[in-house]
């Protein structure tokens, strides 16, 4: 029984050392909805931390009305869009890390009509997770336990598995025994669903871009 225990330890260790890359749509449903979008992340993750970015700010075809999407500015990191007759959006260049060892998370911000970005610091760990006791779900092929959580007024869903790690997730999400997959508003708001995973037996550091 001892000998069986170490080796599944060894296992698991192994699984969780490897690099882990997730590509994830990531829509927000606007009020108005010709600023809808659904934005192309990828997050890396290793086993001291991870990246979540969002680059591809020149794509006009993420927003759902794409056809009356105009580029009133463009400059290096950021770009706007004028949309339909009075709506303007703002793509830039995200970059979200976290460093688990430090239980830290780092990332830009961009505020009002500016052309510049704020540099946010703050714990991983702000979510106040229940773990639904629910039949496991499959996402992506992976199975996935149910949590809930209510920030700054809004109610979340996540799905989370410890299939691919003991911990992680996108944006700001994190906090559960588990990676989380997939991440949904109860009011349609935002929808976090993956696309892509893909596992890198090479563990690779990943440095703060901070």
């Amino acid at each position: 029984f001892l000998n069986l225990s170490i080796i599944l330890f060894f296992l698991t260790s192994i699984s969780f050392s490897q690099n882990l890359r997730v590509e994830y749509d990531f829509t927000v449903n606007k009020s108005n909805e010709l600023a809808t979008a659904t934005k192309q992340y990828v997050l890396e993750q290793s086993t001291t931390g991870s990246l979540f970015l969002f680059d591809k700010i020149r794509e006009k075809k993420q927003f759902k009305n794409y056809e009356l999407a105009e580029v009133v500015f463009d400059k290096d990191s950021i770009v706007a869009y004028i949309i339909g007759d009075n709506s303007i959006e703002f793509l830039y260049k995200e970059k979200h890390y976290k460093d688990f060892k430090n239980n830290l998370q780092f990332y830009n911000f961009k505020t009002g009509y500016t052309i510049k970005s704020i540099c946010v610091k703050e714990p991983i760990e702000i979510f106040d997770w229940q773990i639904e006791n629910s039949a496991d779900t499959i996402i992506a092929g992976y199975s996935c336990q149910k949590a809930i959580t209510t920030f700054r007024g809004r109610e979340y869903e996540a799905y989370f598995t410890n299939e691919l790690a003991d911990q992680g997730g996108p944006w700001k999400f994190d906090g559960l025994p588990g990676f989380i997959l997939k991440v949904a508003s109860k009011d349609g708001y935002l929808l976090i669903e993956p696309t892509k995973i893909i596992l890198n037996k090479n563990n690779i550091v990943i440095k703060n871009p901070y």
